[in-house]
């Protein structure tokens, strides 16, 4: 801890100590992801998990087709189809995490908020 933080933390009354601890905790993994099927994004988030676990195991079976293809043609047409669909779902869980990352950069801006209105109502003073 450095000693801003410190001297944040001393600044602050009790019901805004409270905030602060609340949005100074960094929660894990698990928590983040959960968070965001609460937002206003939620009902997106449902859809597209299943979505992604589907293109993905359409994509492990184009890749075991293409494995056990007799011709050419044929490991051409469930290569690419493999391709595609491992293509989709690294899309689908890169724009997921992006959004698990803008909820968690959304808690530090407001935790800086609220660290700079105090701040500010303090030299008011």
């Amino acid at each position: 801890m450095t000693r801003i933080d410190d001297d944040i933390r001393a600044a602050l009354e009790a019901e805004d100590a409270e905030l602060f601890e609340k949005y100074s905790r960094e929660p894990g993994m698990f928590e983040q992801i959960f968070a965001t099927f609460r937002t206003r994004m939620g009902g997106w988030m449902l859809l597209l998990m299943p979505l992604m676990l589907a293109v993905f195991a359409a994509g492990v079976y184009g890749a075991w087709r293409f494995i056990h293809a007799p011709e050419l043609r044929d490991m051409l047409l469930w290569g690419g189809l493999a391709w595609i669909c491992f293509t989709g779902a690294w899309i689908t869980k890169l724009w997921f995490y992006m959004q698990v990352d803008k909820y968690a950069l959304i808690r530090e801006i407001k935790r800086l908020e609220l660290q700079v209105a105090r701040l500010a109502s303090k030299q008011a003073l």
